[in-house]
């Protein structure tokens, strides 16, 4: 592989690094509205 190419990964994965942790910190932000409106709508239900 050309040098050009080696030096090209390292920057895209850091950058896709950031960029996953972005998601994942979302999709754990996302969860958790998820277990406090189920958890609302379970009393609900429990209190029906």
């Amino acid at each position: 592989m050309p040098v050009k190419e080696n030096n090209a990964p390292k920057l895209s994965s850091s950058y896709l690094t950031q960029k996953a942790a972005g998601y994942m910190l979302a999709a754990g932000n996302a969860v958790k509205s998820e277990n406090k409106s189920s958890s609302s709508k379970n009393k609900s239900s429990n209190k029906k």
